[in-house]
């Protein structure tokens, strides 16, 4: 599929997606921003406040979101961010929480907590699909439907996405694939298949086999 072809799907998705808060968020964001975090992100990890990396700000977000509600890994895993983020400022003041530390700490989370993850808070964040004719989206969710596409690396996985649940595994499995090259195969598989659930599921146990004390530390030095 072309690359508006997926934006318009993805914009489809997201204007039929209930929202996870209403919340208007009247500095820093735009009106299509707003939108993005009311429908995908919890305000309760937006009050964390974390100084997230700029360009992987929203990437970010969406990782944290599908970590702490469908793969269970909830607000102790916030709260080691939180201290992750404190010990890069006593480093650093303007120093951003980089994405690629955030998946070595859930890796680590997922190891020492043995986070599994549960299929039904997944099955619940997708349980509206969409019945609108993405050909005759309005643009304002067209242009939601390109800043969606822009979270994802590998832009042809939008092509499967059905529910937002769908959309959150598909950039959960697209950030942390660089860090589980050796199961990259069997990954890829399941999101190729649509199985965005069992992807982040096999993309999650690959993590906690492979993070160690050591790739995290590299991050403060």
């Amino acid at each position: 599929m072309k690359a508006d072809d997926l934006a318009l799907r993805l914009g489809a998705m997201l204007k039929c997606a209930d929202l996870e808060d209403a919340f208007e968020y009247r500095f820093m964001f735009d009106l299509t921003a707003n939108t993005f975090l009311q429908k995908l992100i919890p305000k309760r990890l937006m009050d964390r406040k974390f100084g997230l990396a700029p360009g992987e700000y929203f990437r970010s977000l969406l990782v944290l979101a599908y970590a702490t509600v469908a793969l269970d890994a909830g607000e102790k895993l916030l709260d080691n961010v939180a201290v992750l983020n404190a010990e890069l400022t006593k480093i650093n003041r303007k120093a951003p929480l980089p994405l690629g530390l955030l998946a070595v700490e859930l890796g680590l989370y997922a190891a020492e907590h043995k986070v599994a993850g549960r299929r039904a808070p997944f099955d619940k964040l997708g349980a509206k699909t969409c019945a609108c004719d993405a050909s005759k989206l309005d643009p304002y969710y067209e242009a939601a439907g390109f800043m969606l596409l822009d979270q994802l690396h590998a832009k042809e996985a939008a092509a499967r996405v059905a529910t937002k649940a769908d959309y959150l595994a598909a950039v959960f499995v697209d950030a942390l694939r660089p860090h589980v090259a050796e199961d990259a195969a069997a990954i890829d598989a399941r999101v190729a298949a649509g199985e965005f659930w069992e992807g982040s599921v096999e993309a999650l146990r690959s993590i906690a086999k492979r993070a160690t004390m050591e790739d995290l530390e590299k991050y403060f030095r």
